[in-house]
């Protein structure tokens, strides 16, 4: 379910991103699912698209703080990989439950310089090393060491869904625990 979800959060996100879109604050409550299973993103209130009117000054921190990518949380410049950083820690919470890199933190993961997101499968060993890996690449601090789109993430999450259909067995994935 979470490497269905993520690819069809990375088409929306596709889709957005065409039209010279960042959402920016991009979160589980601003994904809705709908009767069929669909996810479908919304809220863009804190969007922005390139040459529009700004309705923020530059080095404004905009967002939902657990969320923020790093450079948001500096008042960077932002692009769609900020959206690929916060769909990492979607996915994440789709993993593990929790929101990282655990409940507790007193303070997000954008804003801790020399701290990384432990890979989810240190709170639940059932998900697989490439999983880890993505969402480990989603969360990299230089957005240029991301994914440079919500398309190469999206074939990377189809990458992992190819090799555990092709196995023969679905890969232990169903994690979507309630908070």
């Amino acid at each position: 379910q979470t490497v269905a979800l993520g690819q069809q959060i990375c088409a929306g996100l596709e889709a957005i991103h065409a039209q010279g879109i960042v959402h920016r604050d991009l979160k589980p409550e601003n994904i809705m699912v709908d009767r069929a299973g669909h996810p479908i993103v919304m809220d863009f209130g804190m969007a922005y698209q390139a040459g529009a009117q700004k309705l923020t000054r530059d080095g404004a921190v905009l967002g939902t703080i657990a969320y923020l990518s790093p450079e948001q949380a500096h008042g960077a410049p932002t692009d769609p990989r900020t959206d690929i950083w916060a769909v990492g820690l979607v996915l994440f919470e789709m993993l593990t439950g929790r929101r990282a890199p655990a409940d507790d933190a007193p303070v997000p993961l954008a804003v801790r310089e020399n701290e990384s997101c432990p890979p989810p499968s240190r709170f639940v060993a059932e998900v697989p090393p490439a999983l880890d890996a993505i969402v480990g690449r989603c969360l990299e601090r230089d957005p240029k060491a991301r994914y440079g789109s919500a398309t190469d993430l999206r074939q990377a999450l189809a990458a992992v869904a190819g090799v555990s259909s092709s196995s023969g067995r679905s890969a232990p994935l169903a994690v979507l625990r309630a908070r």
